[in-house]
């Protein structure tokens, strides 16, 4: 039933921007079950603004690669240490890079 004050959104009060605490644009209260479609449209809003910025960032995100160039001293003591820590060099590098970055 549309109250006969309505201007907005033909009675739909649950999409209503005048609408504020569990009452409508003329402080009349809103019945439980309207309120509760109102609360409903505004989580899914909000979990939609959520997931459109989780997807922006994702697609912000760039891949980052470095090169790092080492003289054969320094080599062969990244490769004993990264052998006596039990990893392959690429490993004991990300691990060193991501302990200190």
């Amino acid at each position: 039933m549309i109250p006969t004050y309505c201007t907005q959104n033909n009675g739909d009060c649950e999409i209503c921007s005048l609408v504020n605490y569990m009452r409508d644009c003329m402080n009349n209260p809103i019945s439980e079950n309207r309120t509760g479609k109102r609360l409903s449209a505004v989580m899914d809003h909000a979990a939609r603004i959520t997931a459109d910025a989780t997807a922006e960032k994702a697609m912000r995100k760039k891949d980052r690669s470095i090169q790092i160039t080492f003289n054969g001293a320094e080599l062969v003591r990244l490769k004993d240490a990264a052998a006596a820590n039990g990893l392959n060099l690429q490993d004991y590098i990300r691990r060193i890079l991501k302990t200190y970055a």
